[in-house]
């Protein structure tokens, strides 16, 4: 069995061929590339999760392999049915499509994985440009090359040349103008990465009225064309030349039964006062080929629904799961917000201690620079009392020889006296 993948803005084709037992298996896509060896009994379900693995797809319940079957008729073959019994092997190689099967309600947000986001987008990608009615920025921003719109070889001449005529007859711009709106348009996003670009993608896309809706032909009682809608939120009904807007909708929530009689289909709502829905599926050539098809698209239909619900009660089980992390994550913040802003009030503290110790060091410094000059003053009139007292003991001393001499002459003269008058 050799399976390759390729891809041209859709995600995926896995061709088969049947050798014997035990077959081989060969998975390339973009860059990557695997081998394998596998039994002639694989079963769908077995092939799936080995080719996500291959392309590393984690949240691989979201996609699915789409096939047409023996009797021309595209579907998506059952998960424990034998890869072998959903084509005619004599007809040649095995085809499988990789596609997205199952969305859900609000992928900008539900979609973790960043290799299951961009497999995403190439799948909406592919929708997208075979649809008219989706607006021009997301028709005409998916050009060949991937993301060559926000890298930097790109320049304003890729524009023209790459727009198609049916969009530029919806819209009277020069190719100046058309040059100008998608530089703008590049200006703001070009230092978006790669992964984010991706994310704005789909969040743009998924606010389209036919984002992640399975279609099916059918008509009302009055044999009116119209298209049933299936998508992660409940059934639509779409007038035939209009697939954008519903005209009536069922929520899941709100649909009691599901049921059908022959090529009848009966949504029976929950309320007794609510909508019923009665139709007919599209009448083919064969009356007993549109009943088995009929019959195999129902089931189909069921099988799909009853997947989506699985699909929307795993997602829920998710999301749960990282609200419980995320208010964990918010806690721990929490916590970590209270540490630093105890941190802080203490480096305040510290900052204020600081500063009033600096301030007591300066004041410290004056006073001790005041003590030191007032010292010094008290030294210098120290010294200079000293210089007086030692000018005074001299002076005292000259004193008291002057006395003394003054004694000693008064008694030379009064004995001079005493003899002369002798």
């Amino acid at each position: 069995m050799v399976c390759f993948f390729s891809y041209s803005y859709f995600l995926g084709t896995c061709v088969c061929s049947y050798e014997g037992c035990p077959v081989g298996l060969h998975i390339e896509a973009q860059g990557l590339w695997g081998t394998a060896r596998l039994e002639s009994k694989l079963l769908v379900v077995i092939l799936k999760t080995q080719v996500c693995t291959a392309l590393g797809i984690r949240e691989m319940w979201y996609f699915g392999l789409q096939c047409v079957d023996h009797k021309n008729r595209l579907t998506w073959p059952e998960a424990d049915k034998k890869i072998t019994t959903t084509q005619k092997i004599k007809d040649g190689p095995l085809h499988f499509d990789v596609k997205v099967k199952y969305y859900p309600e609000d992928p900008s947000n539900e979609l973790i994985d960043e290799t299951t986001r961009l497999y995403f987008y190439y799948d909406v990608t592919t929708v997208l440009l075979n649809n008219q009615g989706v607006p021009v920025i997301l028709r005409e921003l998916v050009l060949p090359g991937g993301f060559d719109l926000v890298s930097p070889s790109f320049t304003v001449r890729d524009v023209t040349t790459k727009l198609s005529e049916p969009v530029r007859e919806q819209y009277n711009l020069t190719d100046e103008e058309w040059e100008a709106k998608v530089m703008n348009c590049v200006s703001s996003h070009k230092n978006m990465s790669k992964d984010d670009a991706v994310k704005e993608y789909i969040r743009i896309a998924q606010d389209l009225e036919m984002f992640g809706v399975t279609f099916f032909k059918i008509k009302n009682e009055k044999k009116t064309d119209l298209w049933l809608g299936i998508d992660a939120l409940g059934l639509n009904i779409y007038e035939y030349d209009n697939q954008l807007a519903p005209k009536v909708t069922f929520p899941w929530n709100e649909i009691q039964k599901l049921s059908y009689s022959r090529n009848k289909f009966f949504v029976k709502p929950v309320e007794a006062s609510g909508k019923f829905l009665d139709t007919v599926w599209e009448k083919l050539r064969a009356e007993q080929e549109a009943r088995e098809v009929m019959e195999k698209r129902l089931q189909d239909m069921q099988r799909l629904m009853q997947e989506n619900e699985e699909a929307f009660a795993r997602t829920q089980t998710v999301l749960e799961q990282y609200e419980c992390k995320v208010n964990e994550l918010n806690a721990q913040l929490e916590e970590e917000k209270s540490a630093r802003k105890q941190l802080e009030n203490l480096q305040y503290y510290l900052e204020e201690a600081n500063r009033k110790l600096g301030l007591s060091i300066e004041e410290r410094q004056r006073i001790a620079q005041e003590r030191d000059e007032i010292n010094a003053k008290i030294n210098e009139q120290n010294q200079l009392l000293q210089e007086r007292e030692e000018e005074k003991r001299q002076f005292e001393a000259e004193l008291a020889r002057v006395r003394a001499m003054h004694e000693a002459e008064m008694d030379h003269f009064s004995e001079q006296k005493q003899e002369s008058d002798g």
